[in-house]
């Protein structure tokens, strides 16, 4: 943010500055890290350019980052995605557990249709009945049964609104966002008979 990019260009005076971003950081401010070399030839005065990047980027992040040993965003990113799709297929069983759904079913197979990671890899069907009699089916891909699996249960996330109405799918979502520690269990209490009715009253 623009808080992070003035913060960390003034901790490298001359050395960086903030400036408005372009491409995917437009509207962003972003930090701009200089490097300058001088000498007799363009070789020798590149190379001394490099060296003051260098030494820059280790000034503008305080050592957090090692021009010599760069982090893998690549890796960074998946890990991350990752991540979210397992949160948002927690979601959706938990929101499982609170419609009173029976016991989802999962039917794998081979998705040929896929492309880039998923290529060559699985899709997944998971289907429960919610609120005793209505039928809920999400599909999900994924590299492995696993992954598609996920992907599959936080498709459930959204598509259940049209199960359960915009409202109470709304509610709901909002209970599992807020709970602690990711749980929540619904209380059901059965139908009393009528003698206990009539005594009741």
């Amino acid at each position: 943010g623009d808080a992070v990019a003035t913060a960390a260009a003034a901790n490298a005076p001359g050395a960086a500055a903030v400036a408005p971003g372009t491409g995917v950081d437009a509207g962003a401010s972003v930090v701009e890290i200089y490097g300058g070399g001088l000498c007799n030839t363009r070789v020798d005065s590149e190379q001394l350019a490099l060296l003051d990047l260098y030494n820059s980027i280790r000034t503008v992040t305080g050592g957090s980052v090692e021009p010599s040993k760069p982090i893998d965003v690549v890796k960074l990113s998946q890990q991350m995605l990752k991540a979210q799709v397992k949160d948002l297929a927690d979601e959706g069983k938990l929101m499982l557990e609170l419609v009173n759904a029976s016991r989802p079913k999962t039917e794998y197979k081979k998705d040929s249709s896929g492309k880039g990671a998923t290529k060559g890899g699985w899709i997944a069907q998971v289907s429960a009945m919610v609120d005793n009699g209505k039928r809920m089916e999400a599909e999900g891909r994924g590299a492995a049964k696993g992954n598609a699996e996920e992907a599959a249960y936080g498709s459930m996330v959204e598509g259940m609104a049209s199960a359960i109405g915009t409202e109470r799918h709304a509610v709901l979502r909002g209970l599992v966002q807020k709970s602690p520690g990711n749980s929540v269990a619904a209380l059901r209490i059965p139908p009393l008979p009528d003698a206990a009715m009539d005594t009741i009253l």
